[in-house]
Parts: structure tokens; C-alpha cells; sequence
């Protein structure tokens, strides 16, 4: 069946048809009207060329025409294109090459009409975003490597040999390219420089915690929108974080100073091994007055005293807040402090008195159960008697044995790596350990917030007597912003070894090397005498050289309870 056809479109051809063709007769006949075969038959004896086909044409070449245009050198074509360039210039109605690109690169005023063609506005964009084989890149090394952008010796202008990234004058009086050029970007730079050195010295907006400048103190004057140091913005400063704000801000001057300063090896940057040996300053305020940043003592004392009564106020405020939800986020730990100071008595004249206080610092609890300081329901669970069976004996089957000694010859381990440079590779992997079960009972988050601590201040109250310890504790509550009348229904978490806590070494990973760290180091120093730090010192060797100590002294105990 033939394929249909769409009149007035196209006509679709039938399919080819793969038939033998058949043979054409021999003797051809012209037929005609009205179609005589016989009479109008050719023989081929009876044909007989015309004469013009005999004789050869003068004019017809075996030859066939060339299509393409023949191959030509980079020379050549160079040359075409001075030649047309040439010719261009000579025709054209601009009066220099300078008239030309000023018309061409023309930048109209914002707001105002184009009055350029579309092929000019289009050739020129492409060019300036760097869509053509030939960038901007290829075009300046060229204006500037110029030979004749440079004054010869035999110019009027020699003088502006001198002009080379000149600092000073007006840059329009330079005549030649490369002069101007580098003076011209000399400027460029500085301006960017300066700019972002600028910008640095202002906190950023967009980063909360940019704070280029601190108030060391304030009056009643000053705005409330003055951030006045605190002594969180001490634990949190970092030389290297400051460092890798100012290179993302300072790009410019970084790279400039990296450029100068840093030593290179065939052009590449490289970190000099050799460090210099490290300078010695005993005078603090002579270091300080090198940098610039010394004070008066004045200054100094008004600056803790802001930063000391900014961190109460918080402190308190916190209490409150979390009081008012029915928890408690904190605990203080309190310690006596002694110190003999030589005092004048009437009628004996200088004599040594021991003065004793009290001193505390209070912790931020972190990830404590809800309702884990509620008083009804703990005195509900002490009336029922729950724990009247607690025995020696149940104390001692709730120790896991199994997992102190894995603990202590974990601790051997460890000792024995620290001993032995050889072993200090296998360190990490121990460490890991430590961090996992089964000897991580409970481990706290690697994302949880670090504590806060906060110390108060001391009182002249004695904690061994039960008046002494009741005053401590209401002293220290109103410090806190402890409201026991308001919040009656609240247990507070109260502890008496801050200097076994710190000697342990258990707040060294939390506390922040600030002065208020001075107070539990000085409590170390002056709260515990010589024979006590030995003591404890025996003790805790004992249990690591001994790791059944304690479980004899669990049985010892359990055969003085039978």
C-alpha cells in the first residue's frame, strides 16, 4: 500500500522497489507524434557527430575549482592583519588609538541612556567578562611589557623612569604605560589595604563574637550597649582563632606581609625549621609598655572589679532563672583557709595569730535529671526506709572488682608508655581505651558545654563549728542568689574538697588560665601543709602499686561489722 501524502507540505516518496531493471534496446528510437517507430528509428551507422565536437575548446580545463583558500603561514596571516588594521586606522574618523579605546570601553553614567550598538555593547561585555579566547590577562602583560611603554634614554621624558610606583603627585601627569601602571596599582592596593585594616578595627555584625575592643571598665555615663570585658571573653580568647579571623578579613595585608617576611625557595613559600631561642622577661609592665598595652594599676583594679561584679550579676541571674523552673544548676564547693599574719597585741607587742576563713567557688552543674533536686521527693524516699538494709556487705558486692583492676592495670600501661620514649607511639591508642567501654562507664559528650566556675568571696567563718557552717552557707547563698524563702522546695549540692579536687586534677581540663584560678592555687599552696601533701601523695601510690588495697580494706571492715 502506498504511504499517504500531505498535499501543500511534502510528498512522501514511495519505497524503492529492488527490482531487475530491464535491458534498453540497442536501437534507441525518439518517439513522436503520431508515434512512428519505424520511420523515426536510428541506426548507429546513420549518427555522425557534429563537427564542433571533433575540434578541442581553448577555453575548458581539466582542472577543478578550488574551494578553500591555500594554507598560510602564521607570518602571513600576522601580516593580513597589520595590513587590515593599517587600512582601518587610516579610514577611520578617530583621531589616535587612545580616541578609539576611549570610544570603545565607554562607561556610561548611571541612570543615563545607551547609546551604544548591540554589537559593540555585546563585543565589548564578552571581552571584559572573559568570554573571548583573548582575556584581559593576555592584554596587559602586553601594554606593559611594552618596549615603548617604557622612556628610552633618548626621551624628553626620561624623568619618568623614576615614576615607577611613585607614591606621590598626581598619577594623570605620567605619560608613559608602565609607569603609570605600577603607580597607578601601587595606589589601587594601598586604598584596599588600607580599607580592610580599617574594617578590622570594628566589631562585625555578622559575627556576634568579633570583639576588636574590650572596656576595661565603666561609668554611669557610658551607653548600656558598651560590651565591658568579662571573664568569659578571658577563657575564650585565642591567639590562633584571632588568627584565623584576620586572615579570612585581612587578605590583602596578610598576603603582603607573607610576601616580605616569609622565606621562599625558588619562589615557593617554606617553613623555617630553625626557631630562634626564645626571649626571657622578668619585669611584666616593661613587655606590656613594649606592646603598647600598659595601664595604670588604677585602670587594672577598676577593670576586675567591673569584670568581677559582671560575672556575679550573671551568675545570679542564671540561679534565679533556673530556680524559677524548680531546678538547680549549680554546686559550691567550700574549703577553710589559713594563714598566719603577724598582728600587735596590747602589752605583748607583735605576735603571730593564725586567721582562718572560709573560701568557696561555685560550679555549673551540666546534664543533670529533671526534678533531681527536688526536697519533698527526697524526703519521701529517706521516710520510707528504702536503703534501712544497706549493709558493709551490700557496699561491697555493688563495687564492679572486675572493672577497677582492668582500670588500674590500664594505669600501669599508661605509666609504663609515659616512662619509655620507645613506647610514647602506642600513648594515643591506650588513651582510646580510656574513652571506651567497658572501662568508660560514663563518659560526658564531646559536644556537651564546658562547666562554668565562678569563685566568691571569702568570709572569716569557721566551718568545723555547726554556727561557723551556717553562716558560711547563708553567706555563700546570698551570693549566688539563693532565695530559700522563695524556693523552699530546692536542695542545694554542697561539697568540702576543693583542694583534693583541684590537687586530682580534676578541674585542670575545665578551668581557664585567668586570676580567678589563683584563689584555688593558692588554697593548694597555703591550705595544706607539708606532711598532708605527703601523705596523700603515699596514698595514692599505694593504691596504684597495690590495686587490691581497697577491696582489703572492704573486707577488713566487713570482718569488723561481723
Amino acid at each position: 500500500m502506498d504511504p499517504p501524502t500531505t498535499p501543500g507540505l511534502f510528498t512522501v516518496r514511495k519505497p524503492r522497489s529492488y527490482k531487475k531493471i530491464q535491458q534498453l534496446d540497442s536501437n534507441p528510437t525518439i518517439p513522436t507524434v503520431p508515434f512512428d517507430h519505424d520511420s523515426y528509428r536510428v541506426y548507429p551507422s546513420d549518427w555522425t557527430p557534429p563537427p564542433t565536437l571533433n575540434a578541442p575548446d581553448p577555453n575548458f580545463s581539466h582542472q577543478q575549482l578550488r574551494l578553500r583558500a591555500p594554507l598560510q603561514l602564521a607570518e602571513q596571516k600576522l601580516a593580513d592583519k597589520f595590513a587590515a588594521l593599517n587600512t582601518f586606522l587610516q579610514d577611520s574618523p578617530f583621531n589616535s588609538v587612545g580616541d578609539l579605546l576611549s570610544i570603545l570601553f565607554y562607561n556610561r553614567p548611571h541612570g543615563s541612556s545607551d547609546l551604544r550598538g548591540s554589537t559593540h555593547a555585546t563585543g565589548v561585555a564578552r571581552f571584559l567578562r572573559g568570554y573571548n579566547e583573548v582575556k584581559m590577562a593576555d592584554i596587559l602583560p602586553l601594554i606593559y611589557h611594552h618596549r615603548c611603554s617604557f622612556p628610552a634614554k633618548n626621551s624628553p621624558r626620561i624623568d619618568e623612569r623614576d615614576a615607577m610606583f611613585c607614591t606621590s603627585g598626581e598619577a594623570s601627569e605620567i605619560h608613559h604605560a608602565r609607569p603609570f601602571m605600577s603607580t597607578w596599582a601601587t595606589r589601587l592596593v594601598a586604598a584596599e589595604a588600607r580599607r580592610q585594616i580599617l574594617l578590622s578595627t570594628k566589631d562585625d555584625p555578622a559575627d556576634p563574637d568579633s570583639r576588636v575592643q574590650l572596656r576595661a571598665s565603666t561609668n554611669g555615663r557610658s551607653k548600656t550597649s558598651v560590651h565591658v570585658v568579662t571573664w568569659n571573653d578571658f577563657k575564650n580568647f585565642s591567639i590562633k582563632r584571632i588568627a584565623e579571623r584576620y586572615q579570612v578579613k585581612l587578605r590583602l595585608p596578610m598576603f603582603l606581609s607573607k610576601y616580605m617576611a616569609a622565606p621562599k625557595v625558588n619562589g615557593v613559600f617554606v617553613e623555617r625549621k630553625r626557631r630562634p631561642y626564645p626571649m626571657s622577661h622578668v619585669d611584666v609592665k616593661r613587655v606590656y609598655c613594649r606592646f603598647g598595652n600598659a595601664v595604670a594599676d588604677t585602670t587594672a583594679r577598676a577593670a576586675l572589679q567591673s569584670m568581677t561584679d559582671a560575672s556575679m550579676k550573671k551568675m545570679r541571674a542564671e540561679t534565679e532563672e533556673a530556680s524559677s523552673r524548680g531546678e538547680v544548676e549549680h554546686c559550691i564547693c567550700l574549703d577553710n583557709v589559713q594563714e598566719h599574719e603577724v598582728v600587735y597585741e596590747q602589752g605583748i607587742g607583735r605576735v603571730s595569730r593564725m586567721k582562718v576563713g572560709t573560701a568557696a567557688t561555685k560550679i555549673t552543674l551540666r546534664g543533670c535529671a529533671p526534678k533531681a533536686f527536688d526536697a519533698p521527693d527526697y524526703y519521701a524516699r529517706v521516710a520510707r526506709k528504702e536503703r534501712k538494709n544497706m549493709t558493709v556487705m551490700s557496699l561491697f558486692n555493688d563495687i564492679d572488682w572486675e572493672h577497677e583492676r582492668t582500670t588500674q592495670r590500664t594505669h600501669w600501661a599508661r605509666a609504663l608508655i609515659d616512662f619509655v620514649s620507645q613506647l610514647h607511639p602506642l600513648r594515643k591508642p591506650l588513651m582510646e581505651l580510656f574513652r571506651s567501654a567497658p572501662i568508660a562507664i560514663r563518659r560526658k559528650p564531646d559536644e556537651s558545654p564546658p562547666h562554668e566556675f565562678q569563685p566568691l568571696m571569702l568570709n572569716s567563718e569557721c566551718e568545723t563549728s555547726i554556727p561557723g557552717m551556717i553562716r558560711t552557707v547563708t553567706d555563700f547563698d546570698s551570693q549566688v542568689g539563693v532565695d530559700v524563702e522563695k524556693h523552699p522546695d530546692l536542695l542545694e549540692y554542697i561539697d568540702v574538697n576543693t583542694k583534693d579536687e583541684f590537687k586530682s586534677g580534676a578541674m585542670n581540663g575545665e578551668l581557664a588560665a585567668a586570676i580567678e584560678v589563683w584563689k584555688e592555687i593558692w588554697e593548694l599552696i597555703s591550705g595544706e601543709s607539708m606532711g598532708e601533701r605527703l601523705h596523700n601523695k603515699l596514698d595514692v601510690w599505694a593504691l596504684i602499686t597495690a590495686p587490691n588495697k581497697m577491696e582489703g580494706a572492704f573486707k577488713k571492715a566487713k570482718r569488723s561489722a561481723d
